[in-house]
């Protein structure tokens, strides 16, 4: 098979055209999603390092409220009476 020279021209103007929408489409259609994507990378990073900062609260938290629920048990143990307890209430 003999590919005369117009036809050769015309398979070369069409791969150049083929290169041409190739990129036109990665730049101009998947450019916006990409930075699309890259905005919702950050954003998600963002809301994972508020989570870790509520987790670390909630447990900076629990652990007062141990340490507190300590101190009222030692206070429930003196008695009624007790001139420590009278002062402190």
């Amino acid at each position: 098979m003999k590919l005369s020279q117009d036809q050769i021209k015309k398979i070369f103007l069409s791969l150049i055209g083929l290169v041409a929408l190739v990129y036109c489409y990665l730049s101009f259609l998947l450019g916006p999603l990409q930075a699309s994507q890259a905005g919702m990378i950050n954003e998600t990073a963002e809301i994972e390092m508020r989570f870790v900062r509520c987790l670390q609260n909630g447990s900076r938290l629990e652990r007062n409220s141990l340490a507190d629920q300590g101190k009222i048990r030692n206070a429930n143990r003196f008695p009624a009476n007790c001139s420590l307890c009278r002062e402190n209430r």
